[in-house]
């Protein structure tokens, strides 16, 4: 948590308030937070913000020699400000700072020409990165397809590799980037698959409905702008509100949605799995 919908929602609101904006000042109240040479972002400007999978990408414009910078940087390396969340990373943007607002798990200031992006993190497991475009392309190159762009064949291929449960190939970023556990435990609940089913075993049915329900609850999860559970907040502080759709996530003790059994609670790899016993026969 975040997953690739509290990633995707984070990335359109800042669309709004950064493009075109420099950065002016960065402050690091966190040293493993923060990695690379903060001096070589000063003065850049904000030109392009994209995701992938849960990374954030701000494209850098660092050149600051006037019109022509263009037509000479045609075949120079780009800089790029990246970010990794976690499980508890939040961005927040400000138009002004006042000193409320810094809190004590507040990790990254920066400081642009007009307002101010923090980035909070009270477990200190995210990070920001500053990345050339080689060091990028080779973090990029580590995660698996993202949601929306897998296939039918992609996935059987992947599945027919390892006797893993589905749920843990399903949240592994090497395989698929951006969906975690609360997407999979979703997911998996809509196309009738129990989470301990190892993947080699699942028929072309089934992952043809599993293919169709990531993609389902991935585009619900986009329109509702992410789940706040715990630490996720958009960057103007206001909530997500797929956490009033859950399934089954958090559904432990209550009435299936579709059979009226109860939602059972394990964990898989120690990660929190909830799943219907009837719906979802292994």
């Amino acid at each position: 948590m975040p997953e690739l919908p509290e990633i995707e929602t984070i990335k359109r609101y800042l669309e709004k308030d950064l493009i075109g904006r420099k950065i002016k000042g960065v402050k690091v109240l966190n040293k493993k937070s923060f990695i690379g040479d903060k001096k070589k972002i000063l003065n850049s400007k904000i030109l392009k913000i994209e995701r992938k999978g849960k990374m954030l990408i701000f494209k850098l414009d660092t050149d600051k020699r006037g019109s022509q910078r263009r037509l000479m940087r045609i075949n120079s390396i780009g800089l790029n400000l990246v970010f990794h969340l976690k499980l508890t990373g939040q961005l927040i943007f400000y138009n002004f700072l006042r000193n409320s607002e810094i809190k004590k798990y507040t990790r990254v200031i920066f400081i642009l020409d007009k307002g101010l992006l923090i980035f909070n993190d009270a477990r200190k497991f995210g990070w920001v990165k500053v990345l050339d475009d080689e060091d990028l392309n080779y973090e990029l190159s580590k995660i698996g397809k993202e949601p929306f762009d897998l296939n039918f064949k992609y996935l059987k291929e992947i599945f027919s590799k390892t006797k893993r449960p589905i749920k843990i190939v399903l949240m592994d970023q090497e395989k698929i980037a951006g969906l975690g556990n609360i997407y999979a435990n979703e997911a998996l609940f809509l196309a009738k698959i129990h989470p301990l089913k190892p993947a080699n075993k699942l028929k072309d049915s089934e992952i043809k409905n599993l293919l169709s329900a990531i993609k389902k609850v991935i585009k619900k999860a986009i329109k509702l702008q992410g789940t706040s559970f715990r630490f996720y907040v958009k960057p103007d502080e206001s909530k997500g509100s797929y956490q009033e759709e859950f399934l089954v996530y958090q559904r432990n003790d209550e009435k299936c949605l579709r059979c009226k059994s109860k939602i059972k609670y394990i964990k898989i790899d120690g990660r929190g799995t909830f799943y219907c016993p009837r719906c979802q026969k292994i």
